[in-house]
């Protein structure tokens, strides 16, 4: 690109805009892989969320459906034995709070459980039921049959849980009237348990043991919701908040990971609008997800501010070195400018001078040719006076020379064909007078131009054959016919045919040989221009053929 003003504006706007675009770019391009990223592990997430929590909750079942068998094939069951069977699932279910057995035990019988407790070590532990003021254990009131805890895993729990009344509780109690009359696993709705904080539920996962078509007690697992999902969904909750409603219970809150107080928490369902829905026996789970704000929001990511802020910087030194580069080139094209303006200017005086100098030739010329003349007038022998007026011919032949080169715009080179014409007239009028019966037959190219080393010796060498042939080929008023032409070759070479159709003179005189000074400076001359001349045989007249080349 040329460094012009218009050119140097178009690139200082064209390189800030394309490097802040690329800075751009790239600032967009790290940030939207990000969001890509982000995408692609919200969407694993909610698989995973939705496997794990099958997973899980196909083993709480799994876990109460072992007991079930356990306790309907086993004769004997003690609480080693429970202990051990159940230790495994206390290690691998996440969120359980207790494994517990409760045997169905008539009113009748009751004295005998609270021994048979007292037996194993229990010594102030009797059937109880939770006081609904002061929520402390208190001896059950009497009815028809009871549920109390017989065993409970883990073992710490059996200090203060043993003999309480499951049926006492009237959720426990509904629970245990529904897998009686199913016969199936039965989940409870969410339950605000006396270990659960305020912003936690539980379940609980029931199931009663039949025995001869009559229930001999209910496997019952306890489970805190925040420890299960948790423990369960540790990964995903660092990408997702959740928030889980018993669509069975009404969407009584279940659980959410949000810092958010419970009685404040409220449904927008443009907010959640995704979901999907676990099935755990007779409940269906709503869970409802929505993506972390730091995998949704703009990332914003250091990486690429670096980019942006790199970019911009090094687009900014570009721009500045393209800026300096522009006003060196500016300064650099400004003083070449100006030192070309100095040269065009010292060219044209040196133009004018030089005209001057060939005005002067031809003036200074002519001077010698008008001194000559005025010395020829006193002059009384023909012959002295003859060599006076061919020497006065060939100076005024080098004077119109130099008058055509003043005239030219090209200081190097004349127009051939003007000067030869001008050249001729002259040799005609000066030698036969302004009343001639000359006939003149010139063809040369009207663009012919020849450069000065070879105007000068070819017209002399014109100027030489002419004066003779007016002189001595065309005596006195004689009509005569003088043809010039000269053919451009392959360059630089020409051709000159030149002749006249006078007396002519013997082909036996030779150039070497006779005392001629004219006929000696034709071929001198033809030798100084690389050439050749050759007398042309004719009836009458003279003709030569030159064959000449330009020099230089």
């Amino acid at each position: 690109m040329p460094y012009t003003k218009p050119n140097r504006t178009t690139s200082l706007f064209l390189i800030p805009l394309l490097g802040v675009c690329i800075s751009i770019s790239n600032f967009y391009y790290i940030n939207h892989t990000q969001i890509t990223s982000n995408k692609k592990c919200i969407e694993q997430a909610i698989t995973e969320t939705q496997k794990k929590l099958d997973q899980e909750l196909g083993k709480i079942t799994l876990a109460i459906s072992s007991l079930q068998v356990l306790f309907e094939t086993a004769d004997t069951i003690n609480r080693e034995i429970f202990d051990n069977f159940t230790m495994p699932f206390i290690k691998n279910l996440p969120g359980v709070r207790a494994l517990e057995w409760a045997p169905k035990v008539s009113d009748e019988f009751r004295e005998v459980y609270n021994h048979s407790l007292q037996a194993e070590g229990f010594h102030e532990h009797t059937i109880t039921e939770a006081d609904s003021q002061t929520k402390k254990l208190v001896p059950a009131k009497q009815k028809a049959a009871y549920f109390p805890i017989q065993f409970i895993a883990p073992i710490r729990l059996s200090s203060f849980a043993v003999g309480y009344d499951l049926s006492s509780n009237p959720d426990r109690l509904a629970c245990i009237k529904s897998s009686q009359e199913k016969q199936t696993i039965i989940v409870s709705p969410p339950l605000q348990l006396l270990q659960n904080a305020s912003n936690s539920r539980s379940f609980l996962v029931l199931k009663s043991v039949q025995q001869a078509e009559e229930t001999k007690g209910v496997i019952l697992g306890v489970y805190n919701m925040a420890s299960f999902i948790n423990t369960a969904l540790k990964s995903e909750l660092k990408l997702l908040d959740l928030l889980i409603y018993d669509k069975t219970a009404d969407y009584k809150t279940l659980y959410t990971n949000m810092d958010v107080d419970w009685s404040t928490i409220s449904f927008d369902k443009k907010k959640w609008s995704h979901h999907f829905e676990i099935t755990i026996s007779n409940r269906v789970w709503s869970v409802y997800y929505m993506p972390k704000a730091a995998l949704t929001d703009y990332p914003h990511l250091p990486l690429s501010y670096t980019f942006l802020i790199s970019g911009v910087f090094i687009t900014f030194l570009l721009t500045l070195m393209v800026y300096m580069n522009f006003n060196s080139q500016l300064s650099l094209e400004q003083k070449v400018k100006d030192r070309t303006q100095e040269l065009d200017q010292s060219n044209q005086e040196q133009a004018v001078l030089l005209k001057e100098i060939h005005h002067r030739v031809k003036n200074n010329l002519q001077v010698i040719t008008s001194l000559l003349s005025l010395q020829s007038s006193n002059i009384d022998d023909a012959k002295i006076k003859e060599i006076f007026s061919v020497s006065q011919y060939r100076i005024n032949t080098m004077a119109i020379l130099h008058e055509e080169l003043y005239q030219a715009d090209n200081l190097s080179k004349i127009g051939y064909s003007q000067y030869l014409k001008k050249l001729v007239d002259y040799l005609i009028i000066s030698i036969k007078g302004n009343n001639h019966n000359i006939t003149l037959d010139i063809k040369a190219p009207k663009d012919l131009k020849l450069n000065l080393d070879t105007a000068i010796p070819l017209g002399l060498l014109i100027n030489e054959i002419l004066t003779n042939a007016l002189k001595y080929g065309i005596p006195k008023q004689t009509k005569g016919t003088i043809h010039i032409q000269i053919i451009p070759l392959t360059a630089p070479n020409f051709q000159l045919l030149i002749g006249d159709n006078g007396l002519g003179f013997s082909d036996e005189i030779n150039h070497r040989t006779t005392k001629s000074l004219g006929l000696k400076l034709i071929h001198q001359l033809a030798r100084q221009l690389n050439g050749s001349i050759k007398k042309v045989p004719q009836k009458e007249g003279t003709s030569y053929t030159i064959l000449f080349q330009e020099i230089g």
